[in-house]
């Protein structure tokens, strides 16, 4: 019996190099999920601080509005709604205490009510005279010592509020609207102010505790950025203030320093090319994850410190080498889900020093549900062919924690027909 020898190797096209370890602050996209019937509108958007529950305000869903309550993943256990008896109108402003509490601005009452991770209510703050909010208000933050931040738009000014609803002073802010407030670790307050034509040109302001404004820049001059009208947090691991934008030719989530000066690349959305995240509302955890929503589509993004994606070409190995057939070759490793996202196809080489017959298959899931398909390559001579298997949209969206079964079915006699068996490997973010 002649002997026939097949070399096969594996590789993803859009990967073939390592990717750098992402320095401190830097994040990427990690999963969306989509938010059913919602009722569209500039709206806020607030997690408590472990990052375990995202709350998404909804105004104009319904008669009176709602807030959408999910998990960090985008499980969705419960809606805030008169539905659901809590009492709320017109939700826009939301922010999250140190108890975890949601703190909830009702454009339609002008005031905030204060409700458990249940609902329950607990307490109102409703000024009145001077300190009364302007009707236009639909923006809250909340300090390290639980201290409640308004930002009164036409009042150009900031009013904060003790956890109980006292007044205790207002930082006025010199005639701009201001749509956004943030606060940092150290007290510094972060006013986003709108001005210019349709009040799409906007500025971040910080002002010290004091009140004193200590810096100034403009967030929309930049190259393809373009009306920040809502959106502004502080990540607490770096102190960088994030800006979203819903306009321009690059939209999305930009990071700056204290002090103005850009950091890092913008959040654009999935990583895609074709997505183009409108960002409205942020809100960031203490480990520095990311929640928007996007205000073109009804959906929210995540964006996480991941692991940086596996150098393909070191954790692949070499070429394997069969001389005899029906064979099966399993490819270890890792494969990043990252390079899905990014890759048309998954590219395999095959090499072959006689004639042969090779069906390359790919199989996802813990079950090998197949999620590419298969292709055969037949070689009447010795010869060298590359088989590209596309990825699917689908593909591009699977979690980080599924299981991947890479299986090259390779047959070298022409009668035979391969049965592939497969061992899961790891997919790496």
């Amino acid at each position: 019996m002649r002997t026939r020898s097949v070399v096969v190797l594996l590789v993803l096209a859009a990967l073939a190099a390592a990717i750098p370890a992402a320095a401190l602050g830097a994040v990427r996209f990690d999963r969306e999920w989509r938010i059913t019937g919602f009722g569209g509108g500039e709206a806020s958007i607030a997690t408590d601080r472990a990052g375990a529950v995202v709350y998404v305000a909804d105004p104009f869903a319904g008669a009176t509005g709602r807030v959408l309550v999910y998990d960090r993943d985008g499980a969705r256990p419960r809606t805030f709604e008169k539905a659901t008896a809590v009492d709320i109108e017109r939700p826009a402003g939301l922010a999250v205490d140190s108890a975890g509490n949601l703190l909830v601005f009702e454009g339609d009452r002008n005031r905030i009510q204060v409700l458990t991770p249940g609902g329950a209510p607990i307490r109102t703050i409703q000024p009145t005279g001077a300190q009364a909010f302007d009707d236009q208000a639909q923006s809250i933050a909340v300090d390290a010592a639980d201290d409640v931040y308004v930002a009164d738009t036409r009042a150009s000014r900031i009013s904060v509020f003790g956890p109980t609803g006292t007044f205790l002073r207002e930082i006025p802010l010199g005639g701009q609207f201001v749509t956004d407030v943030a606060v940092d670790a150290a007290g510094n307050v972060y006013a986003l102010l709108i001005f210019g034509t349709a009040g799409c040109e906007a500025a971040v302001q910080v002002h010290d505790p004091s009140g004193a404004q200590i810096a100034r820049w403009n967030v929309t001059a930049q190259p393809g950025f373009g009306c920040a009208r809502l959106g502004l947090a502080i990540d607490p691991r770096t102190g960088e203030a994030l800006v979203a934008s819903q306009s321009g030719t690059l939209p999305g989530i930009r990071r700056y320093t204290r002090s103005g000066v850009p950091v890092g690349a913008p959040l654009t959305g999935a990583g895609s090319s074709a997505d183009r995240l409108q960002a409205v509302g942020l809100a960031v955890a203490g480990d520095g994850t990311i929640f928007t929503r996007d205000s073109s589509a009804g959906r929210v993004l995540r964006f996480a410190a991941l692991p940086p994606a596996p150098d393909l070409a070191a954790v692949i190995p070499n070429p394997r080498t069969i001389g005899v057939g029906p064979a099966t070759a399993v490819v270890p490793g890792r494969i990043s889900l990252g390079s899905l996202r990014r890759s048309k196809c998954v590219r395999t080489l095959v090499l072959t020093s006689k004639p042969a017959r090779v069906t390359v298959r790919i199989f996802s899931g813990i079950r090998s549900i197949r999620l590419f398909g298969a292709k055969t390559v037949r070689f009447t001579a010795p010869g060298r062919q590359v088989v590209c298997i596309r990825v699917p949209f689908r593909a591009r969206t699977f979690d980080a924690r599924t299981r991947l079964r890479v299986s090259l079915a390779v047959a070298l006699d022409a009668g035979a027909s391969p049965r592939p068996r497969s061992r899961p490997i790891a997919l790496t973010p």
